[in-house]
């Protein structure tokens, strides 16, 4: 039904992904997987689904033969995927394994750099160790500046520490890059909100 071609096959279920046509995705994994028992894609494919669906040990079952097939930076990419969900199940000590093992493999790739101390500091804030966490945050800034996710997040753990004057240069950091992004503007205002509502307090 849907060919023999990988490449397509694997722009085909991104798309199914991304349409949230879970039925047709689900029915691609399966062929892919089964019909191309080497590659990582289908695998991949399946294991996303299963983590979208809250299937989330059967999805790193996935993961992790989806790793295992893997090679190069398509390994650390799985591998970086796989740490979020470790997180999301609290297997702190498969984490950190699977951190030691990639860290040597960065160094080439940006954006697996930042990615990877972005998963280093949603470990630290499991850990709650918020400023711990914005030390791994501005590695991934280095790696990759103008990143408006990186932004966010670190004006998220500011607000959680009461630092309102740092989320806001961080949510202007964020607003600059990504101008017409929504969320960002209405998190600006709110915190803006509060700081004028605090400052109208302390004047009293």
């Amino acid at each position: 039904v849907y060919g023999k071609q990988l490449e397509l096959m694997k722009l085909l279920g991104m798309l199914l992904f991304k349409e949230h046509d879970d039925v047709e995705t689900e029915r691609l994994a399966t062929y892919m997987m089964a019909l191309h028992t080497d590659s990582p894609d289908g695998f991949l494919l399946q294991a996303r689904l299963f983590s979208r669906q809250q299937q989330l040990q059967e999805a790193l079952l996935m993961y992790d033969d989806a790793r295992s097939k893997s090679t190069g930076e398509e390994a650390t990419t799985v591998s970086l995927e796989m740490m979020g969900l470790l997180l999301r199940v609290r297997q702190l000590d498969r984490f950190d394994a699977i951190a030691t093992d990639i860290q040597g493999d960065l160094q080439s790739n940006k954006k697996h750099t930042a990615k990877f101390h972005q998963r280093l500091a949603d470990r630290e804030l499991t850990r709650n160790k918020p400023w711990a966490a914005i030390s791994e945050l501005e590695k991934a800034e280095i790696a990759t500046p103008l990143s408006a996710p990186i932004c966010l997040m670190k004006a998220e753990v500011y607000v959680g520490l009461g630092e309102n004057a740092k989320a806001t240069a961080e949510y202007r950091k964020a607003l600059k890059i990504e101008p017409d992004n929504e969320k960002i503007v209405l998190a600006l205002r709110r915190l803006e909100k509060t700081r004028l509502q605090d400052g109208l307090l302390l004047g009293k």
